[in-house]
Parts: structure tokens; C-alpha cells; sequence
């Protein structure tokens, strides 16, 4: 049995969105920060010496930001060196003035409040408003959540496998024998079962990979109501309602050309989700996954059934032997004789040997727009802090922490991972809308403290 919770980091990376080891689950990058339209932190002169900032909690991976979040401590890190501490008020604002941009230099605003992770975003520019989301801290920062389980029958062999998720945002996943199932869904949230039958396929020779191509015997859909405790629903597959599933969609999925040819080797995963789901609704895959005739990509044959009332999206992710992955998310179900290239490089994470010393980042590649590094504890997967720098960075700097907050309680003693996740928001997020078709996580670097 695997119960599978996407990593936080792998959920931020894909969302706002990294492949889970079960089913290559991939989010994407939505996590720009978000500033007023007439002074982007690109830079203008207009801006003034003003800067307001605004602070709540994150609700999603997406970053739609939850109620104002009041007493946030907020450090600015003005151009010339100046260090402003400021707390929010009951509105999660608080505003820093006198600001001289013609000092120079870029500006960093770093967040912090007990219980979230700290948040820093730097290599700002002349900016009049910036709205800040923070996480909670820990690895599941949006729960609380109830536990869903229960027995599975009805499949056509004992030997079947079954793939069961829920439409509801942050849901876990359950992939193993079908005998029984368990995951967790948000509290008082309404949800539908998706669940399917499968027999897994051979993985031929794009080995190796979690789950590459099978045979998808029947789908079944349980629409449920708002739970307030841990429940048992069993999926019985000879009723629920019965979805049809379109099959045999033909498509490729084409290798980016990295110098290291580090793609060359990478293991490939499609799957079919909702942007209502936060990307956590299984609705298909690949039947058929293969190395193409000349190498330079993979083909596919896929089928799908359709979840009513959502936006699908169809994700394809490449992840290379030493964890980076890259992927592409595309509107719509699959379509016939669909071509997924494009794919975003990740970016190299330099090794250090302390959290806030200097961590060499590579260049993004073109067309990328903002990088994450994200801070986690090693050993609980516990968000610690994330921190965006421009894509045109070349390293990463974890800035003092703001007064009075003491770092044993920040940043526990033992080994910590950064992650650099790269994405290409060509806008930002419209209300409810994935606007970032491609993202990017680098290098994991481990990071003892002393």
C-alpha cells in the first residue's frame, strides 16, 4: 500500500506547484509575488518611498491569499543596507517609508510569524505594494484534514491495483493492492472519489520510472458530502457512477537539450488533473510509454475519463536519475498527435555549509520569470523558509533573521535541503487560473548546520 503525500517543496515547485515517487505527480510554479500593476518590482522610477506591504496566510499552492494575517514581523532590507523591522496591523499591512531608491542596489522584505515558515523575497526593485504569502509551517501547511478510508471490491482480478484520489485541493493519494485504501481530504470540504482499476504495465525500456503505462480496467466516480471526522467509505466498483474513458490518444513528449544531456537518460510521466483539484485528481495516463525511434523523445498512447464542472489540465514531467525534473502543464485533456516540448532547465544549487551562507545559483534559462529556493528540514520534510530571487540571480543569500527571533526555533539544529525551483508566470495569477505552463526543480543540496 502507498499512501502518497506530494512533498511540500514538490507541490510548491509544480503549483505554485515535484514529482511524488508514486505516480510523478507534478504542480507549477504559482508562486510570483504579487505587486501593483504601476510599480512592478521590475523597476519604475514612480514608485516613490513608499512601500506597503501585505502579509497572509497562503490558502493554496497557488497562493491566493487567505484572511490578513496581523502582528507578521517585516524586515526590509533597503537599498544602501538599511534594516526597517515592522509588524502588520490588523488589516496584515504595514507600510516603510522614506525608502531612497536612488541609493541603488535592490531591496529584500523578509517575513516571519510563529507558526508559518519565514518568507523572503529579494532583488526588489522601486515597488509601491507587495502582497507577501506565507506557509504554515510544517509539512502540510493548509490541513486541518479527516482520513478517508475504507475496503475496495468489485475489482476483475485479485491481483488488480487500484489508483484512488479526491477532487478536493491538498488531498492525499492512495496507489497499492486493491484491497483497501486510505487518504486525507480537507475538514467540511465536499469531494468526489476518483477510482480506477488497473493492471500495471511493462516498463519496458524507459525504466526506471513509478508507474509508466498499464491497462486502465474500469473507472468509477463517488460524489461525497463535507466530513468532519476520519470516515470509512468503501469503493465498490461495481457501483458509483461509471465513467467511460476516451482511449488510445497518440502524443510525444520531446527532450530538452541540456548541455549535460542529463534529459537524455530521464524518465518521462503524463497524467491528466483538474485546476480545481490543485492538480491532486487522477483522470488518466499513459497505456503505452516509449523510447522513440531516434531517441529524442517519447511516445505515448493515453486514455482519460472526464471529471464535470472543471478546467483539466494535462501534465508531463521529466526527471533525470539525479531527482531534477522538469515539466509542462497544458490546458484540456490530451490531444491526438499532441506534441509537450518546451521544457524549462532546472537551475544548479551550489553546497554550502550553513543555512545563511551564500548559495551559488546558476541563471535561469530565457523565459523563465522568478526562482524559489525552499528551506526544508531533512529529516520532518518541514517547510523552514522560502526565499524568491530574480531568474537573472547567481546566488542565494538567507538574510539575518529578524530581531528577536531566535534561530534554534527557526532553524533547527541537523540537516537541512535546499531545493531551486524555476518557473516561467508569464502573468500574474488571475482569480482561480494555473497561469504557468512550465516549471523546474534543480538540485537538492544538503545543508548540516553547525
Amino acid at each position: 500500500m502507498v499512501t502518497q503525500r506530494t512533498p511540500i517543496v514538490a507541490a510548491l515547485a509544480s503549483i505554485g506547484a515535484v514529482a511524488s515517487a508514486a505516480s510523478c505527480d507534478a504542480l507549477v510554479g504559482l508562486d510570483e509575488p504579487k505587486v501593483d500593476a504601476d510599480a512592478s518590482a521590475a523597476g519604475n522610477s514612480d514608485a516613490g518611498s513608499t512601500l506597503t506591504v501585505r502579509v497572509a496566510p497562503a490558502v493554496d499552492y497557488a497562493e491566493e491569499l487567505g484572511p490578513p494575517l496581523s502582528g507578521a514581523q517585516v524586515a526590509l532590507d533597503a537599498p544602501g543596507g538599511q534594516r526597517i523591522e515592522q509588524f502588520t496591523g490588523p488589516d496584515g499591512s504595514t507600510t516603510f517609508s522614506g525608502i531612497d531608491w536612488s541609493l541603488g542596489g535592490s531591496a529584500a522584505v523578509t517575513v516571519y510569524h510563529p507558526g508559518y515558515a519565514l518568507r523572503t523575497e529579494e532583488g526588489l526593485g522601486p515597488t509601491a505594494n507587495l502582497s507577501i504569502a506565507v506557509y504554515g509551517r510544517g509539512p502540510d501547511p493548509f490541513g486541518p484534514e479527516v482520513t478517508i478510508s475504507g475496503p475496495i471490491t468489485g475489482v476483475v482480478s485479485p491481483t488488480d491495483y487500484a489508483y484512488v484520489t479526491a477532487s478536493a485541493p491538498l488531498a492525499t493519494t492512495y496507489v497499492g493492492v486493491a484491497t483497501r485504501y486510505s487518504l486525507q481530504v480537507g475538514k467540511a470540504t465536499p469531494f468526489s472519489l476518483i477510482a480506477v482499476d488497473l493492471i500495471a504495465g511493462d516498463d519496458a525500456s524507459v525504466m526506471p520510472r513509478a508507474y509508466g503505462g498499464g491497462t486502465f480496467v474500469q473507472w468509477r466516480r463517488y460524489d461525497e458530502p463535507a466530513e468532519s471526522d476520519d470516515v470509512t467509505i468503501g469503493i465498490d466498483f461495481e457501483a458509483g457512477v461509471a465513467l467511460t474513458p476516451t482511449t488510445h490518444v497518440m502524443g510525444s513528449i520531446v527532450l530538452p537539450k541540456d548541455d549535460a544531456g542529463s534529459f537524455a537518460a530521464s524518465s518521462p510521466s503524463l497524467r491528466v488533473t483538474t485546476r480545481e483539484s490543485a492538480l491532486n485528481l487522477y483522470l488518466g495516463g499513459p497505456t503505452q510509454l516509449d523510447v522513440s525511434g531516434d531517441g529524442g523523445s517519447f511516445v505515448y498512447a493515453a486514455s482519460y475519463v472526464a471529471f464535470p464542472g472543471s478546467h483539466p489540465l494535462t501534465i508531463a514531467t521529466l526527471t533525470t536519475m539525479d531527482g531534477q525534473s522538469s515539466s509542462q502543464v497544458l490546458p484540456d485533456y490530451p490531444q491526438q498527435g499532441q506534441t509537450i516540448d518546451g521544457f524549462l532547465l532546472p537551475q544548479h544549487l551550489g553546497t554550502v555549509s550553513a543555512f545563511d551562507a551564500a548559495i551559488p545559483i546558476e541563471p535561469a534559462t530565457a523565459g523563465a520569470s522568478r526562482t524559489r529556493v525552499y528551506l526544508v528540514d531533512a529529516d520532518t520534510n518541514d517547510l523552514l523558509w522560502v526565499v524568491g530571487v530574480p531568474p537573472t540571480a547567481t546566488h542565494v543569500f538567507f538574510p539575518p533573521l529578524p530581531s528577536g527571533v531566535v534561530q534554534s526555533v527557526a532553524i533547527p539544529a541537523g540537516t537541512l535541503s535546499a531545493y531551486a525551483t524555476t518557473s516561467n508566470c508569464p502573468q500574474i495569477i488571475e482569480a482561480g487560473a494555473f497561469a504557468c505552463p512550465q516549471s523546474a526543480q534543480g538540485y537538492t543540496v544538503l545543508v548540516p548546520q553547525p
